[in-house]
């Protein structure tokens, strides 16, 4: 009888420890706080100042600037783990423990806020999003944020245009498409590559993307030449394709006539 207790008290003694390091493990790595709040939080209390990026910038210093594009790479594409939901679910219905606010979903829009402002600064994580977009298993959300990023870092991403022009040509996702679309427009490089791309992506029916080639377009110029007649149809097209007002866009036909106008300004196009 002693040998047997001998082997089940220290099986106990490991399931409890066990038990009782559940919280640390399940609990996510520390996001840095400025004024008490997630990157996140605080930007969304002060969006109005979003495109003024002088105001975040103390932000940016106290959460260690590029410095910080290595936690916030991992920030951007974690995703909730079932495991450690269910584990969650099962400490909280015992009342063991609460379960941190930080979901999978606010640590990746914190991540996108941070790369958001630090704009061309986030440049050396061009090569690790590269690689992450070539992963066929990451999900649509995450793809998004990742193209998102390439945009803002701006033409120091030149080296993407190849994986922004694959996930226009092939995401199934309109939000990834209009997010890439968009991010070519912001890096503006090889246009033998992308404007053929942003000519494709003016074929079809979803509006954000309609309006993001067409915005991308006008960013490359009169590189943007073999778009002109699609374009002249969306600027001309009697349904304007009205845009929800968070894109700051106004309708597809107001894109294609301001592309229009950087492309080949025509008294018959009016802004």
């Amino acid at each position: 009888m002693k040998p047997r207790r001998r082997r089940i008290i220290p099986g106990i003694v490991v399931a409890a420890l066990t038990l009782l390091s559940l919280p640390v493990w399940l609990r996510p790595a520390p996001e840095p706080l400025y004024r008490g709040l997630t990157l996140a939080e605080w930007v969304q209390l002060n969006e109005t100042y979003i495109q003024d990026l002088a105001f975040y910038q103390p932000a940016m210093v106290a959460l260690g600037g590029s410095k910080a594009i290595p936690f916030y790479m991992r920030e951007l594409t974690v995703r909730d783990n079932p495991l450690a939901e269910r584990s969650w679910a099962w400490l909280e219905a015992r009342g063991s423990i609460q379960r941190p606010r930080r979901t999978a979903e606010k640590r990746r829009a914190s991540a996108a806020s941070f790369f958001q402002i630090l704009g061309p600064g986030g440049a050396p994580a061009t090569g690790e999003i590269q690689r992450l977009l070539r992963h066929p298993h990451f999900e649509p959300d995450a793809r998004r944020l990742l193209v998102g990023v390439l945009g803002a870092i701006g033409p120091e991403a030149a080296a993407a245009v190849p994986d922004l022009v694959h996930e226009l040509d092939t995401s199934l996702s309109p939000l990834v498409r209009a997010n890439s679309a968009w991010a070519l427009g912001h890096i503006a490089a090889e246009p033998a590559v992308a404007v053929p791309s942003l000519c494709r992506a003016l074929v079809g029916n979803d509006a954000l993307t309609l309006a993001a080639a067409a915005g991308a377009l006008g960013a490359y110029g009169t590189n943007s030449r073999p778009a002109l007649p699609r374009l002249r149809e969306l600027a001309e097209a009697a349904n304007p394709h009205s845009l929800p007002a968070w894109t700051g866009l106004g309708s597809v036909r107001d894109a294609a006539r301001q592309a229009l106008n950087v492309i080949e300004p025509s008294p018959r196009v009016r802004p």
